[in-house]
């Protein structure tokens, strides 16, 4: 993958945040029908996003293919149960239940997050093992 696809998917990941970041000030204040459309565009967004990773593993290598289709696999059971509770809790009117089905939630996108940050980290240090790496493969060629 060249340098300026990195930079292309690094600018993305910083617009997806901030993105995120706005529409979350956004959805505490905007009515329920606003709310319920962002949730799915995000569950679109989370099904292309999980069609482009497919993609990419089924031309990476072998190893590399077999290592992210764990990571997959973990990542979908618990994308899966994520929306498991999303249906319930969108049929909760107990307002005790919907209180703590709104815990739960809280503490689900706060999982998320936290996973997305260990995520960019992971990123950040491939980053740089590919800068390293590219920056070695020019340096061997300059020698041959």
């Amino acid at each position: 993958m060249a340098t300026t696809q990195l930079s292309t998917k690094l600018r993305d990941l910083s617009d997806r945040t901030k993105d995120l970041e706005d529409r979350f000030a956004a959805d505490r204040e905007s009515s329920k029908e606003k709310r319920q459309a962002d949730i799915k565009s995000a569950q679109q967004k989370m099904s292309k996003a999980r069609s482009d990773l497919d993609a990419r593993v089924s031309k990476a290598s072998d190893k590399a293919s077999g290592d992210w289709q764990k990571m997959q696999a973990s990542i979908d059971g618990w994308a899966d149960n994520l929306e498991e509770r999303f249906e319930e809790r969108k049929a909760e009117h107990d307002a005790s239940k919907a209180s703590k089905a709104a815990d739960r939630a809280d503490e689900d996108a706060a999982a998320a997050l936290d996973y997305a940050i260990y995520a960019v980290a992971v990123a950040e240090y491939a980053v740089s093992d590919a800068a390293d790496a590219r920056q070695q493969a020019q340096m061997a060629g300059a020698r041959t």
